[in-house]
């Protein structure tokens, strides 16, 4: 799956309640392979019960692009740290 290819699609936008941690797990599991063969690790700080009105498919698609640009600039031993705040 190439993950940089948002521009692309359709502008079709759905919104909904989305919880953020939910998002971030599924991100996470996506890329977990890579991530332990370069020593990397993505970790989240916030309620894992924040939420956001968004679209689904463009919130995963920017954290795909996201990671993306982690796993290939960061380097080895490196940590990514997604905070969150609920307000």
């Amino acid at each position: 799956m190439h993950f940089q290819m948002f521009e692309s699609r359709p502008t079709v936008f759905h919104y909904d309640k989305i919880l953020l941690y939910e998002i971030f797990t599924l991100i996470q599991e996506t890329h977990s392979q890579e991530l332990n063969r370069q020593l990397q690790a993505m970790n989240y700080v916030g309620p894992k019960r924040a939420s956001i009105f968004f679209d689904r498919d463009s919130l995963i698609q920017i954290f795909h692009n996201i990671v993306a640009n982690f796993l290939r600039y960061a380097g080895s031993r490196s940590q990514l740290r997604i905070n969150f705040l609920e307000e």
